[in-house]
């Protein structure tokens, strides 16, 4: 996918991505104002009803009273409010008939002279109750005409974004107080919207976060695809110079072999031979290295157990670079000091360890190299490797990440360097995978220094 189909790609996905995400905000908001709507529908409602109940519990009621002879059955069968009391005026109901006498039967009017706080927490909770609405409301009783508070349910509960000021105006001529208010609320009116709404909002914000999960990791499966593509396109383009020099080498000692008389010369014939003997080493090796490469991206990195002297290999590594930093007129100083320096494990991929590093510190000093690979004994039982450079170095901010794979030094400060950004990767995973570690100390412009530890047997 070339750099503008990826863009247009990221430009449509991206707009599409934003108008769903705005359609679900869309229909989500339009939800929340039907159920805004709703409840205040509800609670307008519900204080109809609470009014009805206090009208209800204060108007007149008629007690049945009878004489004498039979108060005791009517006393049993008509019971009194007991905060109730009765009016002056009475009512004739009828006769009470018992036996063949006839008994009038008078209901004096009883009326209640207020209503009690509690009352009217037991008349809203009622209502709030059969309709179904969150019990977390709030309510004052006062004064009509002084508006002195009489009562209050929850004293100095804080009302959270209480909706408007609901008002129950009781006027009740017969009583004590003839004049009552009671202001009720219904706070946290966001919380009780959404609690109303319930599955409607987990599943719009479960929808969004897939849909919003989902473009993510397309985006990054996009992304890693690009990556490897370039990999893949660095990776044959390096291959290509790489095996370039050898097989050049070669073909051009091949060639000295069969034009120049080498009867008549055998030293040029010797040096033909060697040449093309470390060219063909060379690219022995360099082939080893991309199946390694190979092997540590399918996660395939498999160890033979054998004595390895890493002198041997230091040696070995250096004879191949340093005919190529002799080129570049740099040195490549060996210091191998440590004893013993056999370790037990796979010596291919030690070698291939030892020459990452040193390819990088060739590679990573721009102007004139100077490479120092150095053992040395660590504490009891370990050896260490150290290769050090005076090249570019690395940045602080980026120094934890060289070991990251598809992270080239190229990245970070030299985009002239080619790679494949899995060399150090492959070197931390072999080094642990023979119970070592690897370090690094670097500062900007002034080199690197790579530590490799390892386990004596």
């Amino acid at each position: 996918m070339s750099k503008r189909s990826f863009r247009i790609f990221i430009l449509i996905t991206s707009l599409a991505m934003a108008g769903l995400i705005t359609l679900q905000m869309y229909w989500f908001i339009s939800s929340y104002q039907n159920e805004k709507d709703n409840f205040e529908r509800l609670t307008d409602y519900a204080v109809r009803q609470i009014n009805g109940k206090v009208l209800n519990y204060l108007s007149p009621d008629y007690l049945v009273q009878a004489p004498e002879p039979s108060r005791k059955r009517l006393d049993q069968e008509f019971k009194v409010d007991p905060v109730a009391r009765p009016l002056r005026a009475s009512k004739f109901l009828g006769y009470y008939g018992k036996n063949n006498d006839s008994i009038p039967v008078y209901g004096p009017n009883y009326v209640r002279d207020s209503v009690t706080g509690e009352i009217v927490d037991s008349l809203i909770r009622d209502v709030v109750e059969d309709l179904n609405i969150p019990p977390d409301y709030s309510f004052s009783v006062h004064d009509g005409q002084t508006d002195s508070l009489i009562y209050e349910n929850a004293p100095g509960k804080a009302i959270a974004q209480p909706l408007k000021e609901r008002q129950i105006n009781i006027i009740n001529p017969h009583g004590v107080n003839p004049h009552q208010t009671v202001r009720l609320y219904f706070p946290n009116k966001i919380g009780q919207i959404l609690l109303r709404m319930g599955w409607i909002l987990v599943a719009n914000i479960l929808l969004l976060m897939l849909i919003a999960g989902a473009f993510a990791f397309a985006f990054k499966i996009i992304l890693k695809q690009k990556k490897i593509q370039q990999i893949r396109s660095d990776f044959i383009s390096n291959l290509t110079h790489e095996f370039k020099t050898p097989v050049s080498t070669v073909s051009l000692a091949l060639d000295g072999l069969i034009d120049y008389p080498i009867d008549e010369d055998p030293k040029k014939r010797s040096e033909y031979l060697a040449m093309a003997r470390k060219e063909n080493r060379r690219l022995g090796l360099m082939i080893e290295r991309t199946l390694n490469i190979a092997a540590y991206e399918r996660g395939s990195i498999r160890l033979k157990s054998e004595n390895v002297d890493l002198h041997e290999l230091i040696d070995e590594v250096v004879s191949n670079f340093d005919i190529h930093v002799q080129h570049r007129h740099g040195e490549l100083i060996t210091e191998t000091e440590a004893e013993p320096s056999i370790v037990i494990g796979d010596r291919d991929h030690l070698l291939h360890v030892i020459y990452n590093l040193v390819d990088n510190a060739n590679k990573y000093s721009p102007n004139i190299p100077h490479i120092l690979v150095r053992t040395e004994s660590g504490k009891p039982g370990w050896i260490r490797v150290l290769v050090s450079d005076k090249g570019q170095g690395i940045p602080p901010d980026r120094i934890n990440q060289i070991f990251k794979p598809y992270t080239r030094a190229s990245e970070l400060s030299n985009a002239e360097v080619k790679g494949f950004g899995l060399g150090l990767a492959y070197v931390q995973k072999v080094v642990e995978l023979h119970g070592g570690t690897i370090t690094v100390e670097s500062l900007e412009n002034k080199g690197s220094c790579f530590t490799v530890q390892l386990p004596l047997p």
